[in-house]
């Protein structure tokens, strides 16, 4: 039993001289310098949202610059440099649709005060009624583009078999 024993100790010291000599040999033999060039990443001071904004509210208090590579910023960003007193100008505008907390505000997410957009002041499941109205007048720019609203038509036409005029209407969604 004592040559179990030994034999066994033996092959331990062995495997412990063996994993200190690999060891050693690997921390001194990766001393190596590495050299990277710093890359110049062109930023730029955009405006961002701040909080996460629902169709129709009001950018207040939700909105401060940050600086961000130009690259990563989209195609119509406002950028500090272009708009400096954007902030002021923009919190009473309401957005178009949702947005994230982080969201790098662009010109085609909000609607802009020489814009009417009736369909963000109306709440779910209302509907907005106009009447006697004319062609180069109907629905007065309210209706932009990608607005979902239900559509009504009259019209009014003569009746041949009673002499009068019949008035019928259609309703689109």
């Amino acid at each position: 039993m004592r040559i179990r024993r030994v034999t066994f100790l033996a092959f331990g010291l062995i495997a412990c001289v063996t994993t200190a000599f690999v060891g050693y040999l690997q921390t001194t033999n990766n001393e190596t310098t590495v050299i990277q060039e710093a890359q110049v990443v062109d930023q730029t001071e955009v405006l961002i949202v701040t909080r996460k904004l629902n169709p129709g509210d009001k950018m207040e208090n939700a909105l401060e610059w940050a600086s961000r590579s130009t690259s990563a910023i989209g195609q119509n960003p406002i950028r500090r440099e272009a708009e400096p007193e954007a902030i002021s100008g923009f919190v009473q505008l309401p957005v178009r649709h949702h947005l994230m907390s982080g969201h790098i505000l662009q010109s085609e997410d909000f609607v802009s005060a020489d814009q009417r957009a009736l369909s963000l002041q109306l709440k779910p499941n209302m509907r907005a009624v106009a009447v006697t109205v004319q062609v180069d007048t109907t629905a007065g720019g309210f209706i932009l583009p990608n607005d979902k609203v239900d559509v009504i038509i009259g019209r009014t036409r003569s009746d041949p078999n009673k002499g009068g005029q019949t008035t019928m209407a259609y309703l689109m969604s």
